[in-house]
């Protein structure tokens, strides 16, 4: 993606690139500081950010719906095809967990914890053809640690489940998910459903296009920053190998 949305600027083109826009930080911080230059909005497009059930889920953790968090969770995972050809197991290609579904790991454990203190530890099974199959990321924050799993090697029970000292929020499949669960200590459960998106990817365009009437050269939704971050957390990926 980095050469396209280079070209993009140099023709003073707005840019919402698909996630993972950028294979490591100096792609990333290349990008942006030319963004700026030239005066030219830019945007990862991290459409999970943007969902009616993230959102949802946020404003319920911040409204204090299941108290002080104490451990975060999140897993994605499903076994790519990984015959001749396939573009997640070339290196050269941009393959491996990492790009394909890491990226949602992290920008959203972001989304709803905030910037870690520190990338606390980064394990990874490499595949025979040199690409990351599976990786295990902890995040340090003041009041514990966010542990996230991505693969393209197997099927993982795909979830988000946030533990408070109050209750637990759970959505599975996070990164495209529509409903969510508020467990309370009693047992009992609230349960939450968007039964209105049709087009998921409609909200994050609608973004672009507000943030380029208004402007803005980035999104305080997906900002430069967090893309810059979690590329950041690419390059201590890659130089476990």
């Amino acid at each position: 993606h980095y050469p396209l949305s280079m070209l993009c600027l140099d023709y003073g083109v707005p840019v919402l690139c698909e996630k993972a826009m950028f294979m490591n930080s100096v792609e990333a911080g290349t990008v942006f500081s030319r963004a700026k230059e030239q005066n030219v909005f830019v945007m990862e497009a991290m459409w999970s950010r943007f969902l009616p059930s993230i959102v949802e889920m946020k404003r319920q953790l911040d409204a204090g719906a299941i108290g002080q968090v104490k451990h975060f969770d999140i897993a994605i995972g499903w076994a790519a095809y990984s015959g001749p050809g396939s573009r997640f197991y070339l290196k050269e290609l941009g393959g491996g967990a990492a790009y394909d579904l890491f990226v949602y790991c992290y920008e959203l454990a972001e989304f709803f914890l905030g910037v870690p203190e520190k990338i606390e530890h980064v394990a990874v099974q490499w595949a025979p053809t040199g690409v990351d199959e599976t990786e295990v990321v902890t995040l340090r924050y003041p009041w514990g640690l966010a542990t996230l799993t991505a693969s393209i090697g197997v099927r993982l029970d795909e979830r988000t489940v946030i533990m408070g000292n109050k209750g637990q929020l759970r959505m599975l499949r996070p990164h495209f998910g529509s409903d969510f669960v508020v467990r309370h200590p009693d047992g009992t459960e609230d349960y939450w459903k968007d039964d209105k998106t049709e087009n998921g990817f409609i909200y994050e365009a609608e973004e672009v296009m507000r943030c380029v009437k208004a402007g803005l050269l980035e999104s305080p939704t997906v900002p430069h920053d967090l893309t810059i971050r979690c590329a950041r957390v690419f390059d201590l990926i890659n130089a476990a190998h």
